[in-house]
């Protein structure tokens, strides 16, 4: 099978995302991306067109059919159908002599989203998601062809003592340590947690490292003033190696994710994978996952004093990782990701 790969961004984990499927025996990989990829085994063409204006979003959409036909394929992916939202869908018309598969990794709600959704899934062979919640909510809007894959952890684990990464990034060692881990976006929270984080008289240390985005250094070194000893701050986007040591170093991953963030999360996946406590929004998936595998605590979504609360409670009571906590984690492998969507393009 000829699939023809189509992603308009390549941040976080969207390249592991693309080069995992790409590994498959059973296709030949086709791809069509905003920059070149090194490494990507198979042709690539370079979109002229940006989806994020309604006029670039008809171009785009133009621009995969014309590459679809050009390499003779015979399924087309969206690994980021959230592109699809802006345009309802308009153009793929284009793509009916294909399969076309689509992958959303988040669902915002509204009546103008609602009704995107819907005229998109009428146009495409299947949708993709990565929670049962989401996958539950497609189906109680009656889309039918939806299905549930586990978003994974693509990276292997690599074994580094707390101590040594610890002493990487110069935090003490006999703390409890939380980690904020990603880009700095809005919906992620950043600022929510920090403001939790104030006031906590109890002892522990802060990592957040990743990518400045929305919330810029100027603005955490002001949030964080009055405990600004508690805090490291790595802002870049982070190496597999760097990541590795971030996520060795601690204890409790913070996910402090706003109500408008519905979908699969990157960081409790590297969380999870090294069998790290969860802390996150109630709300949605992400609540969903945490309280259904008992991966650690969730508070009120947006509610700065319920997280303040949680994470006192973390410190006074240790949280202990359980057998369904690992039975969720080995779920994760990436390997079954890789089956499921080949089972996905061969049913089609």
């Amino acid at each position: 099978m000829r699939v023809l790969f189509v992603d308009n961004k390549l941040t976080g984990h969207h390249v592991s995302y693309m080069k995992k499927l790409s590994e498959s025996q059973e296709i030949t990989a086709f791809y069509f991306l905003p920059e070149e990829i090194i490494g990507l085994t198979g042709p690539q063409k370079i979109m002229k067109s940006d989806p994020n204006s309604l006029k670039g979003y008809l171009k785009w959409i133009r621009e995969v059919a014309e590459v679809a036909a050009e390499y003779k394929v015979d399924l087309v992916h969206f690994l980021y159908a959230d592109a699809l939202y802006k345009g309802f869908g308009i153009g793929l018309h284009n793509l009916k002599k294909y399969t076309v598969v689509a992958t959303f990794h988040q669902v915002r709600r509204s009546f103008l989203r609602d009704l995107s959704r819907k005229m998109i899934f009428k146009q495409i062979s299947c949708g993709v998601v990565h929670t049962d919640k989401l996958q539950s909510l497609h189906l109680q809007d009656g889309i039918r062809n939806v299905t549930k894959i586990e978003y994974p952890k693509f990276n292997a684990l690599i074994e580094i003592s707390k101590m040594r990464a610890r002493e990487y990034f110069s935090i003490p060692q006999d703390i409890n340590m939380f980690l904020a881990l990603g880009g700095t976006r809005f919906d992620k929270g950043l600022d929510l947690m920090l403001e939790a984080f104030s006031n906590i008289k109890l002892p522990f240390h802060l990592l957040i490292a990743g990518k400045e985005e929305t919330f810029t250094k100027t603005f955490i070194e002001e949030k964080i003033s009055a405990y600004r000893d508690k805090v490291s701050v790595v802002l870049k986007f982070l190496s597999e190696e760097e990541m590795n040591l971030a996520l060795s170093a601690c204890d409790v991953v913070v996910l402090p994710y706003r109500k408008i963030f519905d979908g699969a999360s990157g960081p409790l996946a590297d969380g999870v994978w090294n069998r790290k406590i969860i802390l996150g929004s109630n709300h949605g998936s992400l609540g969903d996952i945490i309280e259904s595998n008992q991966l650690g605590l969730t508070f009120i979504s947006e509610d700065t004093e319920d997280l303040r609360n949680k994470i006192i409670s973390i410190l006074q009571d240790k949280i202990n990782w359980n057998d369904k906590s690992e039975n969720y984690r080995m779920s994760l492998d990436p390997d079954n990701f890789l089956k499921s969507y080949e089972e996905v393009y061969f049913s089609k």
